[in-house]
Order: structure tokens, then sequence, then C-alpha cells
């Protein structure tokens, strides 16, 4: 594909129509033929030949127009008649409240696309959809060089377990790397909301915030991973970052996420407080802002790239999923070596990498240890690759398959640690 820009202020009826074939047919929708242009087309601008049956779409060119119920009955009597099996209505402006619940009931279904997911569907075809009266960019922070993420997946396990003699950068090696976009929706706003009894002002919540919403699906994405985002600098989607990479597309309605985006943050900024009346008896309230207080500063698209990573560390395999931010730093959000795989309970830090077997456990301790340290060549290795002979009755000299011959040819009695009950933990 090549990259091309479409302006929306520029566009006749017709050519959004054409537009609108351009980026199905882009998109692999199906064979797309246009119906419309004349003016008599009964809801059938065009008519997606899909493998799964004929979708009839209507195009409206109205830019920050909304979009009312009769136009989803209209499309929803040609979707009948014609014996197609969905609608599509494709617009520049929004949808009203009554028209996205009459086309959330009705079968077959109509799919709306307002302003914002048209601007995904064009990103997503190669398109850079420009207009003066909104932004109409999707953006997506940088995705991390496979060379950089073998390095900070290699120092993240430096930090946290301890190998030797190898070096965990030369132990661990990437097997797959199966990167996903996820779409989500960048919320800066302020709040001023002053709340009073008689006794005057008992409450004040003022100041200004930001946070994702999940564009797919509306849930607020976890503090602890929008951290690693904020301050990160963005970058316009384009053709190279859709290869290769699955990409999640965007499914709320503009309206829906200005409605979720404010009942969030009166969720998040309603407080009860403690006061003392005139007669010094304390009283409660709850402080709840109303819309009113809340400026929406804006509502940008953007993806997230979240990794899932399968790799070998010393022969063993691993997996991450993580959020990335093209920096050293990622988010976990699953893995599996933060539990002793001796005992299967969560890992104390620092850990210890088995240089024999890979397998992750707790570091060397007095009682019950589950790793150790050849006495001889200073290996790291676990309780079920260690061997020992005893010394002065109760002390215990601990080797590691490669060092117990020697022992052997000195007369010593090796024997394996017994494995740990679980029972004494």
């Amino acid at each position: 594909m090549e990259n091309e820009t479409y302006y929306l202020e520029m566009m006749d009826g017709f050519e959004f129509e054409k537009f609108c074939k351009k980026i199905f047919s882009v998109l692999k929708y199906g064979d797309v033929q246009i119906i419309g242009g004349g003016g008599a087309d009964e809801g059938r601008d065009l008519i997606i030949h899909s493998n799964n049956g004929k979708i009839v779409v209507e195009c409206k060119h109205h830019p920050n127009g909304i979009i009312g119920r009769p136009v989803v009955m209209k499309l929803h009597s040609a979707v009948i008649s014609e014996g197609a099996n969905k609608g599509i209505i494709v617009t520049t402006g929004t949808f009203s409240n009554e028209a996205i619940v009459y086309a959330n009931k009705i079968s077959p279904p109509i799919e709306l696309i307002d302003k914002r997911l048209l601007y995904d569907l064009a990103a997503r075809a190669g398109i850079e959809l420009e207009t003066s009266l909104d932004k109409g960019k999707v953006y997506t922070f940088p995705i991390t060089s496979d060379a950089l993420l073998h390095r900070n997946l290699s120092e993240y396990l430096s930090r946290y377990l301890i190998s030797m003699p190898k070096k965990i950068e030369d132990v661990t090696k990437i097997q797959k790397r199966t990167i996903n976009l996820r779409p989500m929706y960048l919320v800066t706003y302020s709040i001023e909301a002053t709340f009073t009894t008689s006794v005057g002002v008992v409450h004040c919540e003022s100041g200004q915030g930001k946070f994702f919403l999940n564009g797919a699906n509306g849930d607020i994405l976890d503090h602890r991973i929008s951290n690693h985002f904020f301050n990160i600098q963005t970058n316009k989607l384009s053709n190279e970052d859709t290869k290769n990479i699955s990409i999640v597309p965007f499914q709320l309605l503009a309206g829906s996420v200005k409605e979720s985006a404010i009942n969030y943050i009166i969720k998040e900024h309603t407080k009860t407080v403690t006061y003392s009346g005139a007669n010094n008896r304390h009283y409660t309230k709850v402080c709840e802002p109303k819309k009113r207080d809340i400026s929406l500063s804006d509502i940008s698209q953007v993806y997230i790239p979240e990794n899932d990573i399968d790799f070998i560390l010393n022969g063993k395999k691993r997996f991450f999923k993580i959020a990335d931010n093209g920096t050293d730093n990622f988010y976990i959000d699953k893995e599996n070596i933060s539990v002793c795989e001796i005992c299967n309970r969560p890992l104390s830090k620092p850990g210890l990498l088995c240089n024999e077997c890979g397998t992750i456990s707790h570091n060397k301790r007095f009682f019950f240890s589950h790793g150790f340290y050849c006495r001889n060549c200073g290996k790291s290795i676990c309780r079920n690759c260690a061997n020992y002979f005893s010394k002065y009755i109760i002390f215990k000299v601990t080797l590691c398959n490669d060092c117990i011959q020697k022992a052997k040819d000195d007369g010593k009695t090796i024997r394996k640690y017994r494995p740990i009950s679980l029972s004494i933990l």
C-alpha cells in the first residue's frame, strides 16, 4: 500500500462514497460496489459482497453533524429488502443516543462508524485523513526494536536472578515475539468543583489529569501500565507500524467515549468528607462532582504496543507479556519467572538461576535451601541438581554435577539432597 492523504473538507457526497469504497476494499471487507450517487439510492450507497454475504453501506458526509434514528431505520429497511446480512453507516459526524440504542437491538445488525472510528479505519488502510475541524490522526507509541528488547529483557532478568558463571544475556534467547496494538483513547481533563453546606465550603476538587480508556471495550487502563506511557512521544500510525503486527480496531463511538470518561472522572473525584457544624457536631458529606464541573480538554486515539514474548532462559521455556513504550522501561503484565520451582511459592529477590537445568529457585539460605553454589567452581545450581558430601559430620559441602568426580576420587561419599517437603516450609 502507498501512503495517501485525503482531505474531508474537499470531498462532496459522491467523493466520500468513493473514499469509503477504497477503505473497505483495502481492508478486504469484500468486493465493494458503488450504488449511490444519484440521490435515489434508498439507503444504499455501497454494497459489499463479502464471504459471509452482502453488506449494505450508507455513507453520510456531514462533518460534526449528528445522525439520528431515522437514518438507522431507513438503512435497516434497505438491508432487509436487499436480503443482506448486515448494514453499516459511515459518517464524518456522530450518532445520537437514540440511534445508538436502536442500532444495538435490531436484527439484521447495523454497525455504526462515526468520525473517530473512521480515522482508525483510514489509518489501518494506510490513509491519512486530514480535517481542519479535528486533528483526525491515530497515533501509536514507539515499538522497541528486537535488539533493544533483548537487552532490556536481559537487564531485567539480571536484576532479579543470580546466574553463575553464565551471564543472563548469554543464556537468554527470544524465540517468538508477537506484537499487538491495543486501541486506547488518551483523555486529558480538568476539574473545578466546590462543595458547600450551611457552614460554608467543606471541600474542593481542583486540578488536571489524564488516563487511558480502552477503545475496544471501554475499560480504564490500569494506572500502573498508564504510568509507563505518560510523557512518551507518540507518532502517527503508519504502514510500517502495521506490518506483521496485529491491530485491534477501535469500536467505541465518540459519544460513548465521552460519557464513559466523564463517569470515570466523577467516580475518581467523589470524596466523603467530615466537617464540624455550628453546634460542634461532626457530619459527613458525599462530594460528587457534576458534569458541569468537568472539562475534557482532549481525547486522542492512540495504540499501545503489547508484546507476547516466548524466550529460552538457559534451556527452559519462559514467557513475558509486556506493555512496551519504546524505551528501556516496560511493564510486565504476565510472566512465569517469579515463582520458585522447588516449592512453587513466590520468589524472594534475588532468585537463583540453575546453570545446569535452568530451574528458578529461592537463593541459598541456612536451612532447607532451594538453591546452592558449587563449593568448587561457584556454579549456581538448584536443589534438584545439587550434590553434597559430609564434612565434620554436620556440615555439607555442595558440588555441581561437573565437580563430583574429583570428590569421588578423593574417597568422598556423594549424596543427592532430598526433595523439599512443603509441610516444613
